[in-house]
């Protein structure tokens, strides 16, 4: 799991160091806290290096194939996850907006509904993956050429990757990686958190059904990522949504689509890193 330390901005590749203990290591599950953060006889000590505070994160962001071509054509600007609310998505019919507005904490409140003078156990707040301004480098389906021994000196040598379309499944014994398991090194896309709100997942505009990236058509919208026959869309009345809700159905499941969780809905711009 990647990290950054919520006191001093350390990260995995640039870690607090002190001559006597070394680089510092996670003491949460969450890699918020660092260990030399988290003793007082280390973070007070003159010795202790701590790598300079950034004003913004950098952090990891899966998307499928499909996603990531919609990305890179500049039809996605939005994603919708659920992670950060797990609690609320139980039931999530029993819980209302108490806060609109991020907290300083970085977190939106919830309350009971139905409770007017709520318990503490009555309310719940929820932190978002991400907040704005943080910088996102994707994770997608790729691969190293040097599994097929191919000369370093080969214009095709390093990494590719699968969203490009190149016929690459061709070559004996080629096999593609997850994005899940791809290094920050081999990313090559990156994004900038513009904007964070969390609402029911069917509440969606028409506008943001767009910029989650499906496809406009002569008969209306299409989804990218799994498309309705031109028949449905000629029934339908809000096409946007419909579109939306094939590619929700198609990466989560019908059954995710029907509890109609809520979600952080996170918009973000491409920015040039690296």
């Amino acid at each position: 799991m990647y990290g950054v330390c919520r006191i001093c901005g350390c990260v995995d590749s640039n870690a607090c160091q002190h001559p006597d203990h070394g680089a510092c290591f996670w003491v949460d599950d969450t890699h918020e806290l660092c260990s030399h953060c988290y003793v007082d006889e280390i973070i007070n000590d003159p010795a202790t290096q701590h790598p300079k505070k950034k004003a913004f994160r950098e952090l990891p962001v899966p998307f499928s194939t499909d996603m990531v071509q919609a990305i890179n054509k500049d039809l996605k600007q939005m994603t919708r996850r659920t992670s950060g609310l797990e609690r609320v998505n139980e039931n999530p019919d029993n819980w209302f907006f108490q806060s609109l507005v991020l907290h300083a904490s970085g977190r939106f409140t919830f309350g009971k509904v139905g409770e007017y003078n709520p318990k503490p156990e009555d309310i719940i707040e929820c932190k978002p993956r991400f907040n704005v301004g943080d910088q996102l480098w994707v994770k997608e389906t790729y691969q190293h050429t040097n599994i097929l021994n191919l000369n370093p000196e080969d214009e095709n040598y390093g990494y590719v990757y699968k969203a490009d379309g190149q016929p690459w499944e061709s070559y004996e014994g080629w096999k593609w990686k997850p994005g899940r398991f791809m290094p920050k090194i081999a990313s090559r896309t990156w994004l900038e958190v513009t904007e964070v709100k969390c609402e029911r997942l069917q509440d969606i505009s028409d506008k943001d059904c767009i910029a989650e990236g499906i496809l406009r058509t002569e008969y209306g919208y299409k989804n990218y990522y799994k498309k309705y026959p031109v028949s449905d869309f000629m029934r339908g009345t809000n096409q946007a949504l419909l579109s939306f809700k094939s590619l929700w159905w198609e990466i989560n499941g019908e059954e995710s689509w029907i509890e109609n969780s809520w979600v952080f809905a996170y918009t973000f711009k491409k920015i040039q890193k690296y």
